[in-house]
């Protein structure tokens, strides 16, 4: 980890070395530890720690980067002769914007857990064998994945700008699989806290949901009402997220939300808020560029509210930058970040005693864009599927594939779960804080082999 400190000296003797019009430097370092298990044994530890420093300049209209992982000083020296090399043999960019040049104030995040960051493979394993020996003890396998580490962030530039942050992360998914295999039930967790992370929660719903999907049956593809869990909540606010509410497709007119500014295009019972300060999985308080994250509400009650910005896309929208710049130079610009979905009135178990017919779904599996300007994913069930009949889950069934429209199903929401967490698995590599919904009349489009 390199500290607060260490950073700010860092970058002030590289900025002093740099002779550029401006110049920046972004340092970072990483460390991450991972324990998997698989067949109830521990099957690989690995430990990895990486720190870098990327520095970009800006000379006579024209910018350069290097990036190096060694702080040697010969090493630093030469990344900086490499970044104004670059940037001698770049072409004149009319759209470079000046660098930020007034110290923010950032609002302070607590996402630091020393322990967490310096977890060791024991600290690890013991973590995790509770529930191992759950699995061996119900004749059933478990597999999974049980992540430590975080690390920092320093954004320093020749104006005088300085910003800093440091985070941990522990993360556990987990899989009980049942009768050779062919069952399986999943569960997840993420914390900034390993101490805090529900790693006997997140066990013992996998051995549930692993013993209650055994048995699988064939049902026909078609619509049906759906209670989603979290897990496979996840699926369809990523892919809302990435081609409805990034800016940089609004700007280029790749999003089917461009120009829909103030439109009501989904339930009132959706609110999705982009939030780097909520207290359940916060995040980095200020962007690539130094510039402070704001709290960006998105969709509020079904009506598209706004985008999160950086400064080009605020410029090219009319809209107001709130802080997601990216590292520069950057052609894919801001998206939403720490996501989080309001939570509803609802529980699971009312959901399911509202449902006549219909489906209790745990995650999706390999979901994938159909057709962007139609908001359109397909994916499949993974992990625990179950059919309700009038009220309570009938029976297990086997894994379907899904081919929806988002319009369609976020407008069809009936429920929302009264508990927001965040998760570790899925496409969002965690962190994002979303309830459990109902929707009604979600499309499955066929069967599949497993």
């Amino acid at each position: 980890m390199i500290e607060q400190d260490e950073s700010r000296r860092t970058a002030q003797a590289l900025l002093g070395k740099i002779k550029a019009d401006e110049a920046e430097v972004v340092i970072t370092s990483d460390r991450t530890g991972a324990t998997r298990f698989s067949r109830n044994s521990i099957s690989q530890n690995v430990d990895e720690s990486m720190r870098r420093v990327r520095i970009r300049v800006i000379k006579d209209g024209r910018q350069g980067v290097a990036t190096v992982n060694s702080f040697d000083d010969a090493m630093l020296s030469r990344a900086v002769e490499r970044a104004l090399a670059a940037a001698a043999h770049s072409q004149p960019d009319p759209d470079i914007l000046p660098m930020i040049d007034r110290q923010p104030e950032y609002q302070n995040v607590d996402t630091f857990n020393a322990e967490t960051f310096e977890a060791t493979p024991r600290m690890r394993a013991e973590r995790i064998l509770e529930q191992v020996n759950l699995c061996r003890q119900r004749d059933l396998e478990a597999a999974g994945l049980l992540q430590t580490g975080g690390g920092s962030c320093a954004y320093a530039n020749s104006k005088g700008v300085f910003a800093y942050c440091k985070a941990s992360i522990a993360s556990l998914t987990f899989s009980a699989f049942a009768d050779d295999g062919s069952v399986e039930g999943a569960a997840d967790a993420v914390d900034h806290n390993i101490n805090s992370l529900s790693t006997r929660k997140v066990g013992n719903t996998a051995v549930e949901r692993a013993i209650k999907a055994r048995k699988p049956k064939v049902v026909p593809a078609g619509e049906y009402d759906v209670v989603l869990e979290r897990g496979a909540v996840s699926d369809l606010i990523l892919f809302l997220s990435w081609l409805g509410l990034s800016a940089q497709r609004h700007v280029e007119g790749r999003s089917p939300l461009a120009g829909r500014i103030g439109e009501k295009l989904f339930s009132d019972k959706l609110t999705m808020i982009s939030d780097p300060y909520d207290p359940r999985f916060e995040g980095r308080p200020f962007d690539m560029e130094g510039y402070p994250t704001k709290k960006v509400v998105m969709i509020e009650k079904g009506v598209f509210k706004a985008l999160p910005h950086d400064r080009r896309t605020a410029k090219a929208l009319g809209g107001e930058n709130s802080g997601y710049g990216n590292l520069q130079p950057d052609i894919d610009g801001p998206e939403p970040g720490s996501v989080t979905v309001k939570e509803g009135d609802a529980t699971i178990e009312s959901m399911i005693r509202s449902t006549k017919r219909g489906l209790l779904v745990n995650q999706f599996h390999y979901s994938n864009t159909v057709d962007p300007m139609a908001l359109s994913v397909t994916g499949m069930t993974r992990g625990g599927l179950w059919m309700i009949e009038n009220g309570e889950i009938a029976y297990a069934v086997k894994n379907l594939r899904y081919t929806e429209n988002l319009f369609k199903a976020l407008s069809n929401i009936e429920a929302v779960g009264n508990i927001a967490e965040p998760g570790a698995g899925n496409l969002f590599g965690g962190g994002a804080v979303l309830p459990a919904m109902k929707i009604k009349g979600f499309t499955f489009s066929s069967q599949t082999e497993f």
